[in-house]
């Protein structure tokens, strides 16, 4: 089974695919890995490039409970596997649809205090709280060359507060800075359909730039939206200079719904059907 993204950049489009199965070609050899280095829009706005201006292919698999399931062992394991399989992203919640904020990870830790955004459970000196663990999987993964398409947390339900969500942006991504090999994903597999969802969201991307870079300045990070089925990413992203536009086709979709979403993107959000 496969989900197949499709992506714009300005006025252009690209196309990457998230495999649910693995490729049975494209294993790299230990020589041939090589650290992340920050991703950015081509100047053509038509692919993504390395910093270093290297054309980057997009090969993703989601492992959305990443952060909150898997022991150090379990981790190592799998992104070792998906790099000799040739994947580039992995795509992983910070705080997990399933039980994240209640049930603790591995290693016995809780994402928050009492469930609350704005008390992140951080506890003094290394590799003793959720979080500490969380960045020990980005930084392994950027050794064995991968990516991390990192939603600080899933789409539902989506929390009421636009402060909350700053503040949480604004913590994941000041935490979270020093790694180049991340991509931010926002949303979580749900649209923004009312005022205050789009409000929250917008909020989180402002707090992630803010504790990324120290400013609101949105063209620094690489962002997108994750929706779901064939409908294009809300149309407030599309103001974000540093974002892509994504589609997402299920396995449930047919191939006319998913043209639709991609003739939406591609015609800039309208539909040759």
């Amino acid at each position: 089974m496969k989900n197949s993204t499709i992506a714009r950049l300005g006025n252009s489009a690209i196309l990457f695919a998230i495999l649910l199965r693995a490729p049975t070609s494209g294993r790299l050899l230990a020589a041939e890995i090589h650290e992340p280095v920050r991703l950015k829009v081509s100047d053509s706005h038509r692919f993504l490039v390395t910093s270093d201006g290297k054309p980057f292919f997009w090969l993703g698999d989601t492992a959305w409970e990443l952060f909150h399931r898997l022991n150090r062992d379990e981790t190592e394991r799998y992104l070792t596997d998906r790099a000799a399989k040739g994947f580039t992203v992995i795509q992983a919640v910070a705080l997990a649809e399933l039980d994240g904020v209640t049930v603790p990870n591995a290693q016995g830790h809780l994402p928050l205090i009492k469930e609350d955004l704005h008390h992140p459970d951080v506890k003094g000196g290394p590799d003793n709280d959720y979080w500490d663990e969380a960045e020990w999987v980005i930084a392994l993964a950027a050794t064995k060359g991968l990516y991390v398409g990192l939603l600080p947390m899933w789409g539902k339900p989506c929390p009421a507060d636009p402060s909350s969500c700053e503040r949480c942006g604004r913590f994941i991504g000041e935490r979270f800075q020093a790694h180049l090999n991340l991509i931010w994903i926002l949303g979580g597999d749900r649209p923004a359909r009312t005022k205050n969802e789009q409000d929250c969201w917008r909020a989180m991307a402002k707090g992630i730039t803010l504790g990324v870079s120290g400013r609101e300045d949105d063209a620094t990070e690489l962002m997108t939206y994750h929706t779901f089925g064939p409908t294009p990413r809300p149309t407030i992203f599309t103001t974000i200079p540093g974002s892509i536009s994504t589609a997402s086709s299920p396995a449930t979709a047919t191939p006319s719904s998913t043209g639709t979403g991609w003739s939406r993107i591609t015609n800039g959000g309208r539909s040759n059907r």
